[in-house]
């Protein structure tokens, strides 16, 4: 029997990165070995890595493909160790998993259909499917079904994988891609060099003629590498973009350029193996302040706040990307520096999270009041009833000052702040001369008091890494946070035509809104 062990690490929702293997110089350029762990093999081919392409009644099509669905990474394992790996895994989400009460999950039906099917289970891509597909309906960032094999590869490759993640958004093709509400996916950033020549205001629509929520609809029954958010709407989008992302899919893409009626076809073969460049995909345009992660050349050094004037305006700007390493002495300096301002905007529509208590320096300088009953913690009261909790408040009041920031502060939240990207919005958001733009964040809000953890990391064969969270985020209304905290009071979001004229419809919502106050 496997025993469950528990890890500590940062509370960040996860980020998947893929890296890409690059040839070296020496007089000639040397293709790059990207199987290095199989002899045969210096590329995966049809196959993929340790698995031959073999082709026994030579009829074009190798043997991994003929056997059951998802054969590219071998047979299964047998049937007692996936039916063993799928009850602990399963038990231990049903004794300790926080989050059914904000999922409307029946995480019994689920056994009943999955365990027989799994047991049936050939081959390991298709186990490793129906053992992700478990938490399609759990929508939780914080929650991953993580295997190296399957999903340790490049998108490029064009095995049979989805890809998902706010990570994941067009850096493949150079791009940057957010969906808009007709279910097309805007191009709102794009390098010079990006292979189907996309500009910012086209928008991609589908692929192989069918429309994006089609194309959606075929990928969610492939092996899915990556995470979810809680948010119902949130989660659609990020599957949504994924579904535009993952061109590697499909034989052509169709795309309606700014201001053409015309839908074209694009053949997406020559776009394969363009690999990723520095492009940071954040559903931000400049504004004339540092963005953080663009602020300096070396990933290491870069600071997770950054801000400054907006130009040409006595309105402050706040950039936070991440709750960590000094983003408390940054965020309350930033605050500090920009006090005598007539309007702060504080940008959170990225925000990868972290320690939530590192904003609270800065907010007890912006509140006159104790900020108290803005957002509890619910961990499950007992293993065995799944909606039974408890919801611990203790701790999380910010006392303040008795200065007060009086002018007005909009705080922007989008789709890929997670976690205490959503937590901290939440608490600036009760300012009461703040005012949020933009769309839902992630709803992933989450914080284990009791011991400091937030993810329980459950290794299985050496490639299988099962992650869950003990705990949920409620707020002041005493709801979970995904239920509806994370609303903003003003929705608004990128367009075709101010993306293409750089700028930045949020932003300038936010701007009208404050010179108005």
């Amino acid at each position: 029997m496997m025993v469950l062990r528990l890890v500590t690490i940062l509370p960040l929702a996860c980020i998947t990165l893929y890296l890409l293997a690059a040839g070296c110089e020496s007089g000639t350029e040397t293709p790059a070995d990207t199987c290095p762990d199989d002899p045969a093999k210096s590329e995966p081919g049809r196959c993929g890595c340790g698995i031959a392409d073999t082709d026994s009644d030579g009829d074009g099509t190798p043997d991994c493909e003929q056997a059951e669905p998802f054969g590219q990474w071998g047979p299964a394992p047998e049937a007692a160790i996936r039916t063993t790996i799928f009850d602990e895994v399963w038990l231990d989400y049903r004794q300790h998993y926080a989050g059914f009460v904000q999922s409307d999950v029946d995480w019994d039906l689920i056994a009943a259909d999955l365990r027989p099917r799994i047991e049936a289970a050939t081959t390991y891509g298709e186990f490793f499917r129906l053992l992700r597909s478990a938490f399609f309906d759990l929508r939780d960032a914080h929650d991953v079904v993580w295997s190296q094999r399957i999903c340790g590869g490049s998108p490029s490759l064009g095995l049979p994988v989805f890809w998902t993640g706010h990570d994941f958004a067009g850096k493949e093709l150079r791009i940057c891609l957010t969906v808009l509400d007709d279910d097309t996916a805007l191009v709102y950033r794009a390098s010079a060099n990006n292979p189907a020549a996309l500009e910012p205001g086209d928008r991609i629509v589908g692929y192989d003629d069918k429309d994006l929520r089609q194309v959606l609809n075929d990928a969610m029954k492939l092996p899915v590498c990556g995470s979810q958010p809680t948010h119902r709407e949130t989660n659609d989008r990020w599957l949504m973009e994924a579904a535009a992302a993952n061109f590697q899919l499909h034989q052509t893409m169709q795309v309606q350029r700014l201001g053409s009626p015309v839908v074209a076809s694009i053949d997406t073969e020559p776009l394969r193996g363009a690999g990723f460049d520095t492009t940071f995909c954040s559903t931000q345009l400049a504004v004339g302040v540092p963005v953080p992660w663009d602020a300096l050349p070396d990933a290491g050094a870069r600071p997770p706040v950054t801000w400054a004037l907006l130009p040409g305006t006595q309105i402050g700007y706040i950039y936070v990307y991440a709750w960590t390493g000094s983003a408390d002495t940054l965020f309350l300096q930033a605050v500090q520096e920009l006090w005598d301002t007539t309007g702060l905007i504080v940008d959170f529509r990225y925000n990868l999270g972290g320690n939530m208590f590192l904003s609270f320096p800065a907010l007890q300088e912006l509140f006159n009041q104790n900020i108290a009953g803005v957002f509890a913690v619910g961990v499950r009261a007992n293993i065995d009833d799944p909606y039974a909790m408890n919801i611990i408040t203790n701790g999380y009041g910010v006392t303040v000052n008795a200065q007060y920031y009086d002018h007005p502060i909009a705080v922007l939240t989008g789709t890929y702040a997670v976690s205490s990207g959503d937590i901290v919005g939440i608490y600036l958001a009760s300012h009461p001369r703040a005012r949020r733009f933009g769309r839902p964040s992630a709803g992933s809000a989450c914080f284990d008091s009791r011991t400091g953890t937030l993810w329980e990391h459950d290794p299985y064969l050496g490639d299988l890494t099962v992650s869950r969270t003990p705990c949920i985020g409620y707020g002041g209304d005493g709801q979970p946070v995904a239920a509806g905290s994370i609303e903003p009071e003003q929705r608004v979001w990128l367009t075709p035509d101010d993306v293409a004229q750089g700028r930045d419809t949020v932003v300038q919502a936010a701007l009208d809104w404050i010179q108005t106050q």
